[in-house]
């Protein structure tokens, strides 16, 4: 089931935070779920050719961490599935 999020959602990070992979550069601290604010929502397109291309969706997340994820100031870029939504702001 898809996840929709909306700018002022309530979210927390709910990826894999166990480091079962190996060789992959982890930015994510092991064991942390922080709570952040949803900003923004976009859908990119990946693949050259519009017409075979796949969409994906982008979630913004402001995080009340602001060293969280990121060296943007507490704001990082996600994939749905990889947030539980706590609250809808309506």
């Amino acid at each position: 089931m898809a996840r929709h999020f909306e700018p002022g959602d309530l979210v927390r990070y709910r990826g894999d935070i166990s480091r079962k992979s190996i060789g992959v550069r982890w930015v994510v601290p092991a064991g942390v779920r922080p709570y952040g604010l949803v900003i923004e929502t976009s859908v990119i397109l990946l693949g050259g050719d519009p017409n075979l291309a796949a969409e994906m969706t982008i979630i913004s997340v402001r995080w009340f961490d602001l060293r969280w994820n990121n060296d943007k100031g507490g704001i990082s870029e996600e994939d749905p599935s990889d947030l539980e939504l706590i609250q809808k702001l309506v």
